[in-house]
């Protein structure tokens, strides 16, 4: 009995430690506004790029130019609002221009 108790134990610690998603790629959805941590508009999905990047319109970028950003720095999503957990000046000096 103690030996299943510490395996149960083992993987359990096993488990915590994996990082799932807190949201599923398909609530990424075309043209949600990007919002980094500190609350500034840092862009809008233009689409999903494979399953690790977001691009990003090139609309509001301010160089005229898309960017993708990882899904990594995804947070949360908020119905049609995407946010980041880096801020604003991370983000821009992070991103990679496309």
């Amino acid at each position: 009995f103690g030996v299943v108790t510490q395996l149960m134990a083992l993987v359990l610690l096993f488990f915590k430690s994996i990082s799932y998603p807190r949201f599923r790629l398909n609530n990424i959805q075309k043209h949600s506004e990007v919002i980094a941590s500190c609350g500034t508009h840092v862009g809008t999905v233009d689409h999903l790029e494979g399953s690790d990047k977001i691009k990003l319109t090139k609309q509001d970028s301010g160089d005229g130019m898309h960017h993708y950003i990882p899904i990594s720095w995804v947070e949360e999503i908020r119905g049609n609002q995407i946010i980041l957990n880096k801020n604003s000046e991370e983000v821009t000096r992070q991103w990679e221009a496309v």
